[in-house]
């Protein structure tokens, strides 16, 4: 329970922000609850307030961008926070909404590569285009260094830099990770700053991946397994322990990348029936996790840090994991873990009959002319994987700007029919399109593509002429695809023991197609692999 409270905004406090609101006196007031006097007409405006409905007026509106302080975030976030909310009201109801910052350009103090000393450089932030400059020198003689969006994370180091408005920029150049480390003397202005790169990257991942939602996390809690794999830096999670395949996975890079791992819950959120909590932070999002006990959350925590804390070594993908650490989480939830040594025998699979498409099989290969820069091929073409660093390929404009590739073969008659192993690839999606698709655009969200997705969360679905069907589905483990263009029809199958139809529809096209393939670019080491398929 809050020991402090603020009698002239009517909301309780924490011990934390009790000494910033000190600070401002002029739009807050503080009281101790238990060691000052409180008269009735506090207690009353106290009654009728209350942290609910003032939070319900001051943050009616807070953009999805904007940056919401936690209890142990640096004191600056904290002061333009309350600042923003209670002094400028820019979150009010009635008020002018908060716009994307967009375009910015100022002065930072930025520390040398090579020694500690600070100097004024010019920064320039381009949202639109994605892209952050920075200039040694006032004269136009062309930018310093010129960083993606895609490839940038920014959180606040004050301890760390020396300076209470130190923020620390990181962003991936030939295969490393660069460090910029700046401050400004104003706590709104770098706040400002911190924030329109939040925007920045929001728009990004918005025009990057449109299905992902830009609210915060308000799912409720689903009970998974995970398994950590510390050696490929993995954190893997199952509906079932015994399940072939994993529901999704998060690569646990290192903490000058951004990466942390917190023993608590955001504010606002409470597990079901789990209390003890954990968060999982990496640049793309944040992961909320409950553990059935504080035990099992102190081992958890011991386990991820420990990841965290090592050096990055370059990834493989591994046909066996050892190594893995594995309980329930309730993302996460988690009973006693169970040894992988103790798991049964699996039975042998049954084998697969001859496929009934023998006489249509194609074994198409990757296009390394249309490869997005954020994939990698291997040397046969026929592995696709999303790698940890932009890859320096020539510019074209046939090259798609996300982490989508389509295969040179293309069809304009005759029946088709080749499978792709999504086994390593927790999002994903598989299908055709013509060479004309827009290479800034996502397949099956034109009119010249068709592909079935399966989503992180667990949803197959359909996307035929801009339009999704949700399919009642468990995840394919191999993918069957069959065009038959002179029938005018395309299908999809789950490949096992033999051919289970998933989804099928008429298609019309005016241009010859091709196989056409979307991973999710935001997890390293996740790959798609086309079968070569015997007759």
């Amino acid at each position: 329970d809050p020991d402090w409270a603020s009698y002239k905004l009517g909301i309780f406090i924490c011990l934390h922000c009790s000494g910033v609101h000190r600070n401002f006196p002029d739009i807050s007031k503080v009281k101790s609850v238990r060691l000052d006097f409180w008269d009735d007409n506090i207690v009353e405006f106290m009654t009728h307030n209350g942290n609910l409905r003032v939070k319900a007026k001051f943050e009616a509106r807070v953009p999805a961008f904007y940056y919401i302080p936690q209890a142990n975030d640096c004191l600056v976030l904290k002061e333009q926070w309350i600042r923003a909310k209670y002094e400028r009201q820019e979150f009010m109801a009635d008020g002018k909404a908060v716009a994307p910052p967009g375009n910015r350009e100022g002065f930072l103090w930025k520390r040398g590569k090579d020694n500690a000393q600070f100097l004024r450089r010019r920064f320039v932030l381009l949202a639109r285009e994605g892209l952050l400059k920075y200039y040694t020198k006032e004269e136009v003689r062309g930018p310093k260094a010129i960083i993606s969006i895609k490839d940038l994370n920014a959180t606040f180091q004050t301890e760390k830099i020396g300076h209470p408005h130190g923020l620390q920029i990181t962003y991936r150049r030939e295969h490393h990770i660069r460090n910029l480390f700046v401050y400004h003397e104003s706590g709104k202005e770098i706040v400002d700053w911190f924030n329109a790169l939040r925007a920045a990257r929001l728009q990004y991942l918005k025009m990057a991946y449109p299905e992902l939602p830009e609210s915060e996390q308000r799912e409720p809690f689903k009970k998974r397994w995970f398994a950590l794999d510390p050696q490929e830096r993995r954190l893997l999670y199952y509906k079932n322990p015994l399940d072939a395949f994993e529901q999704g996975q998060v690569f646990l890079g290192s903490k000058e990348q951004g990466y942390e791992v917190s023993e608590d819950l955001p504010k606002g959120i409470r597990g079901n029936r789990w209390k003890a909590g954990l968060t999982i932070l990496t640049p793309e999002r944040r992961f909320i996790l409950t553990c059935a006990s504080e035990k099992e959350q102190r081992e958890w925590l011991e386990s991820l840090r420990d990841v965290l804390s090592r050096p990055l070594t370059p990834l493989h993908i591994l046909s066996e994991k050892q190594g893995l650490g594995v309980g329930f989480l309730t993302e996460v939830e988690l009973p006693e873990a169970l040894s992988s040594s103790t798991l049964p025998d699996q039975s042998c699979p049954e084998p697969r009959r001859a496929s009934r498409f023998a006489q249509w099989i194609s074994n198409p290969t990757f296009d390394l002319g249309s490869l997005s820069c954020s994939l990698t091929v291997s040397e046969d073409c026929r592995t696709v994987t999303v790698s940890r660093f932009r890859q320096p390929y020539h510019w074209s404009q046939e090259r798609f700007s996300t982490s989508q590739v389509l295969c040179s073969q293309a069809f304009s008659s005759g029946r088709h029919y080749w499978e792709v192993d999504t086994k390593y690839c927790n999002h994903w999606a598989v299908g055709v399109a013509s060479w004309g698709m827009s290479r800034d655009r996502m397949l099956g969200r034109t009119m010249d593509s068709w592909c079935i997705e399966w989503k992180g969360t667990g949803q197959l679905s359909a996307w035929t002429m801009v339009k999704e069907t949700v399919l009642n589905s468990d995840r394919p483990g191999v993918v069957g695809i069959c065009l038959d263009l002179e029938e005018g029809w395309l299908a999809f199958y789950s490949v096992a023991s033999q051919e289970t139809l998933l989804y099928e529809c008429e298609i019309a096209a005016s241009s010859p197609l091709h196989p056409a393939f979307w991973l999710y670019g935001l997890t390293p080491g996740n790959s798609l692999i086309i079968n070569q398929v015997k007759v």
